[in-house]
């Protein structure tokens, strides 16, 4: 397949500098900033060379900026969670009693964490390539969206960047192997969706799942996610979960009191569309919302939207299979295909049907 060149208006340099809104800190009650040989923190346009950045939310601030006094040096932020590091700089301000910090990044620094965010730092370097291409494609779809911020966390909707310290040499690697590419469909660039486990079956978006149908997602029909009989993602520890709850659990994940029934319904593709309760009345609930709901209130476990339920007194016991919306790449296949010696841009096709790979800038 010959290269072809995407030109965007927005494209200055080599490596864009992106802003990611870091979620992940929203809800600190302090946070203490340092970096090896100090930082330099700017407030109401002044700088100073510290040790360390102390900010806590009755700090009487518009904005506060720290950077880094050496070059290539990680910011490490301290708080009531794990440290955690990050390249570039911090702009940090504080409404409604909420940090909100902004990390301002290169793009191949952004790209390398999301990479070892998303994959394991041992799968396989073809699979890295694939998780890289789709990284960099969902990337500039955004910023082609005239998206002001990339916004991305650990629980992110979008792609997870967790730091310097998920952007291992093998996730380097694969950003700098791939530079500059990007899959198209009919020319244009889309959003491709990516997961952990399909369990086997790869769907296509839809309301039933919560993903958007006007743009290309590589399937139009539930596609196995096999060759030669054998399920790509069949070593995954996720091809197989199981999830029993009390109906209290239930309760406090639903909101919902008294709940004497459960049951689901599922799409005409096979995974579960909605979930039936009764407390009196009969609520419906989408069942992708059902399962955010649950994980927002602390009920973890539910995986993915294919499962069955079977309730015994008071207990309620799921079984399902693969982790994420099954739509898109499939990361667990993607690594059981390189270990069969397939290339990324073998890999990409298979799961994103059509598309071509070719580079966003002449570089």
């Amino acid at each position: 397949m010959k290269p072809f060149f995407i030109f965007l208006f927005f494209i200055y340099g080599v490596n864009y500098s992106l802003d990611v809104h870091l979620k992940v800190l929203d809800n600190r009650k302090w946070l203490r900033i340092e970096a090896d040989g100090g930082v330099y923190v700017q407030e109401n346009k002044k700088e100073v060379l510290m040790p360390s950045c102390m900010i806590k939310k009755n700090t009487d601030n518009q904005k506060i900026f720290v950077r880094p006094f050496r070059q290539n040096v990680a910011l490490k932020i301290y708080s009531d969670i794990p440290e955690k590091s990050y390249q570039g700089t911090l702009e940090i301000s504080i409404t409604n009693n909420k940090f909100f910090a902004i990390n301002h990044v290169q793009e191949e620094d952004y790209l390398a964490s999301v990479v070892g965010s998303e994959m394991e730092e041992g799968f396989p370097a073809e699979a890295m390539k694939s998780q890289a291409v789709a990284a960099r494609t969902a990337l500039y779809y955004s910023l082609y969206r005239k998206k002001d911020k990339i916004i991305s966390d650990l629980s992110s909707d979008y792609q997870a960047y967790r730091g310097t310290k998920f952007a291992f040499e093998s996730a380097r690697n694969a950003v700098m192997k791939t530079s500059g590419e990007v899959m198209t469909f009919r020319k244009q660039l889309f959003f491709p969706y990516y997961h952990s486990t399909c369990g086997g079956v790869i769907y296509p978006a839809s309301k039933d799942n919560g993903l958007a149908m006007n743009i290309y997602t590589g399937v139009n029909a539930p596609k196995s996610d096999s060759i030669d009989g054998n399920l790509n993602c069949r070593e995954s520890p996720y091809f197989y979960w199981r999830r029993e709850m009390s109906f209290k659990d239930l309760e406090k994940g639903t909101g919902l009191k008294n709940i004497r029934s459960i049951s689901i319904v599922k799409s005409k593709d096979g995974y579960v569309k909605n979930l039936v309760l009764d407390n009196g009345n009969t609520t419906i609930i989408p069942a992708y919302k059902f399962l955010s709901q649950m994980w927002l209130n602390g009920i973890h476990g539910l995986k993915s939207l294919n499962f069955d339920l079977k309730t015994h007194d008071s207990q309620i016991v799921f079984n399902g299979k693969g982790f994420g919306h099954h739509v898109g790449m499939c990361q667990w296949g993607a690594r059981g295909l390189a270990k069969k010696n397939w290339p990324y841009k073998k890999i990409l096709p298979f799961y994103y049907p059509g598309v071509q790979i070719g580079r966003i800038r002449g570089n």
